[in-house]
């Protein structure tokens, strides 16, 4: 009698079926090859120095896979070196779209809130911070609270 090698390898559990079929599955390496093209898009225009185009890029990514600390601090790098129109500092740039773009995504890290309500205060943009916090925009942490009531601009009068 013949035994085929077939007939004698140990049929596969479904957990095997699903990680053999996760492997070769081809919307898979699509959606890969995709994101892989969006961050090259988005480091052409952070290298080119068009930093709107990039902090839009990187606030709308697809999964958030730019909406990190890592894309923060490189725009915070680039802002450190940026001579230009303060309305254009790549990291306001950043902290706005990221900030702006909350509801469709998660929030920020406390960290990275402070880091761009810091942002927002040295550009003097109040009224944007009040927007964040109001909406809900920013995780609130007695950090931010610190920072908010030490620039406070309020009278004297409420004591």
């Amino acid at each position: 009698m013949i035994v085929c090698a077939i007939c004698i390898a140990k049929k596969p559990d479904s957990d095997q079926i699903d990680e053999l079929a996760e492997d070769d599955d081809p919307l898979k390496e699509k959606e890969t090859d995709m994101m892989m093209d969006y961050i090259e898009r988005f480091n052409e225009n952070f290298e080119g120095g068009h930093f709107e185009p990039a902090a839009l890029m990187a606030a709308n990514s697809p999964k958030g896979i730019l909406r990190t600390s890592e894309s923060l601090q490189r725009f915070k790098t680039a802002s450190e070196k940026y001579t230009g129109d303060k309305k254009q500092d790549p990291l306001w740039m950043f902290c706005n779209a990221l900030l702006n773009t909350v509801s469709a995504f998660r929030l920020p890290s406390v960290e990275d809130s402070l880091e761009c309500a810091t942002c927002a205060l040295q550009q003097g943009q109040l009224t944007q911070l009040t927007h964040w916090v109001s909406n809900g925009n920013l995780p609130m942490s007695t950090e931010l609270g610190d920072l908010v009531a030490g620039n406070c601009q309020c009278g004297e009068s409420g004591k």
